[in-house]
């Protein structure tokens, strides 16, 4: 054999080629998101800190806590195969479901919001987990949808189930920029399954209106619209 087909039947497939790099950009992003987050965290909350805790950079530290433990997280998730992880995704969902009902009827109330549960030495978000039980139970509803060759209007109606309980739960507790989130989550999972784009745009306006009007209806809410577009003036 020579040594040019040697090394063609040594490289590996194109599949896995655009996998291994599809990895490495998405890691990249993830890193540039996580410092630029964490920047920004420490720019903010310096002052504040030092009033509460006589320490200018205790929030910032519980944030760099945090990635640490995010960080190890993904390690972890990075080695369990997509088999483990269809077989959890429901189980994640439905205790993530669990979380935020309990935030609910028995969670912390903060800034008009009830989306927190306190532990005594910190407070849990279940909407930050929510997020993660989104995506693997919609990966999952999409992928097995399409494997057993589903219109598109079972799809969408999986989708929206799935997607509709989440979201509603989350909004329940007054909280809206997360179920933004979560809308953009869904949206994008079902647009890279190869769903219809105009389809997509209807819904995006449609989110946009429903958005605007939950917005309006919560004083809260229309202040930090107010603050973030001039923040120097806003009391």
């Amino acid at each position: 054999m020579s040594a040019g087909l040697e090394r063609r039947v040594a490289a590996p497939a194109p599949d896995a080629i655009t996998y291994t790099r599809l990895r490495g950009f998405i890691g990249w992003i993830t890193a540039g998101v996580v410092l630029f987050g964490t920047v920004l965290v420490f720019s903010a909350s310096t002052v504040l800190s030092y009033k509460n805790h006589g320490n200018a950079y205790t929030y910032g530290l519980r944030h760099l806590l945090s990635v640490l433990g995010g960080a190890i997280f993904l390690l972890w998730a990075q080695r369990r195969k997509p088999s483990w992880w269809r077989g959890t995704a429901w189980v994640f969902l439905l205790v993530c479901l669990a979380m935020q009902m309990l935030a609910l009827v028995h969670g912390a109330a903060i800034g008009g919001q009830r989306n927190w549960i306190d532990v005594g030495f910190t407070t849990i978000q279940p909407s930050e987990f929510a997020k993660i039980g989104l995506i693997l139970a919609l990966a999952m509803v999409l992928a097995q949808n399409q494997e057993r060759g589903e219109g598109w209007k079972r799809i969408w109606a999986a989708a929206i189930i799935v997607s509709g309980a989440v979201i509603g739960l989350v909004a329940l507790g007054g909280d809206l920029g997360t179920p933004i989130v979560l809308v953009a989550i869904a949206v994008g999972m079902v647009f890279l399954a190869g769903a219809d784009v105009r389809l997509l745009l209807y819904i995006i306006v449609g989110s946009v209106v429903l958005g605007g009007g939950l917005i309006s209806v919560k004083g809260y809410r229309v202040d930090r619209i107010s603050a973030w577009f001039d923040p120097f003036n806003y009391k």
